[in-house]
């Protein structure tokens, strides 16, 4: 398991693919906006927590096969959000 969070973290695409898991926060990502590493691995699954973060579906900026979100709040949006 690797920590991609803070000034240190990899940018080393291979290394990054290399790893069983990989953990972030939804700050990380959203900074990076798919143009950090993260961003350029082909990933069998991402899994966001706290998905209600992503409100349009165009903001899923990764390459998987798979993609998970789970939220633990209850939220009321309409369509398309």
């Amino acid at each position: 398991m690797y920590r991609y969070h803070g000034a240190g973290r990899s940018q080393d695409r291979d290394y990054l693919a290399g790893q069983d898991v990989v953990v972030t926060t939804f700050g990380t990502l959203a900074t990076e906006a798919g143009a950090g590493a993260l961003g350029r691995v082909s990933w069998l699954r991402v899994v966001l927590d706290e998905a209600h973060n992503i409100k349009v579906v165009t903001n899923v900026f990764f390459d998987s096969k798979a993609r998970w979100g789970q939220m633990s709040t209850c939220v009321s949006r309409s369509h398309p959000e």
